[in-house]
């Protein structure tokens, strides 16, 4: 059942929340199947990637009071595929954000900030989960039932999702095994290190203060 599949992909994973400045970048995410984010998270993404059999992204859209889907990084970040038409702040180039991920959406539902109040991030300080900037990494067992929140999607066939976490898994049984004992950075709640899918930085109604997208550092603007 979905429960069950849910937690083959809760083994050796990394999670992180993913705050976009608008939810235009999210529609083309869902449609496409792909990501964008500035360097800083591009270069963190990419290394849990190679350490992890999996890594899950948890979307959410800056103002929005709620969590907006569930994602699994499919492949490192490339810059030879197609250009993806993100929205960016005025001014701002697409060269300030890094390449694109592929990402396999495990569940493309709502979840309200509401219904998540009594989940707190050790790695951010103890603060509500829902607050974070762009790229902050969730402690896993408050990220795992984070994600049991969300409600089964049931327009997602998981099967080649869990068939390429399984394939990932194998590759990284002959590479040495990477010890994980906290959050990339090493870094128990300070100062998290911006990013992704947006351009702005600024307190939102989560709460959240930070960078929140593309890429930007315009004020609560961005792409997603």
């Amino acid at each position: 059942d979905y429960a069950t599949k849910l937690n083959y992909l809760f083994r050796d994973t990394r999670f992180f929340l993913v705050k976009s400045n608008n939810a235009d970048n999210v529609v083309l995410a869902k449609d496409r199947g792909v990501w964008s984010t500035p360097f800083t998270n591009e270069s963190k993404f990419n290394k849990a990637y190679q350490e992890s059999r999996n890594v899950l992204l948890v979307f959410s859209v800056k103002e929005s009071g709620k969590f907006c889907g569930l994602a699994r990084i499919s492949a490192e970040s490339s810059r030879d595929g197609p250009k993806v038409p993100w929205v960016l702040p005025h001014g701002l180039s697409a060269k300030a954000l890094g390449g694109v991920f592929k990402i396999d959406w495990i569940c493309k539902t709502e979840l309200s900030f509401q219904k998540v109040q009594h989940l707190y991030n050790p790695w951010n300080e103890g603060k509500p989960v829902k607050i974070g900037r762009d790229g902050q990494e969730i402690e896993p067992k408050v990220a795992e039932e984070l994600c049991r929140q969300f409600a089964a999607d049931k327009s997602i066939d998981m099967t080649p999702i869990l068939r390429r976490s399984k394939e990932t898994a194998r590759l990284l049984r002959a590479k040495e095994p990477v010890k994980k004992t906290g959050p990339l950075g090493g870094r128990l709640g300070g100062r998290p290190e911006g990013g992704g899918g947006g351009g702005g930085r600024g307190r939102g109604r989560d709460g959240g203060r930070g960078r929140d997208g593309g890429g930007g550092r315009g004020r609560d603007r961005g792409r997603g």
